[in-house]
């Protein structure tokens, strides 16, 4: 689902084999959320690019199956880090 990575472009459906696919964004964390939100749909996720990254991302996309774009640093974690709390 990685920015609408699940899809098969030229079939316009979901894909049955991976290597149909493509992954246009990255850092998007095992763990995520995508929600219906003001008229489109918005994928929440801690950022993945980094070890003990602190930052939690929005993204917005039209289709609940991606092309998310517009990432907004939505919280940043104080707790995260090598030693944490």
């Amino acid at each position: 689902m990685h920015g609408g990575s699940a899809t098969d472009p030229a079939n316009n459906r979901w894909a049955l084999d991976e290597r149909r696919t493509s992954n246009p964004l990255t850092g998007v964390a095992n763990e995520y959320s995508v929600t219906p939100w003001n008229g489109q749909f918005m994928l929440l996720t801690q950022g993945s690019n980094l070890a003990f990254n602190a930052q939690v991302y929005s993204y917005s996309s039209c289709d609940p199956a991606g092309g998310f774009y517009n990432q907004v640093e939505v919280y940043k974690m104080p707790e995260t880090g090598l030693w944490g709390t």
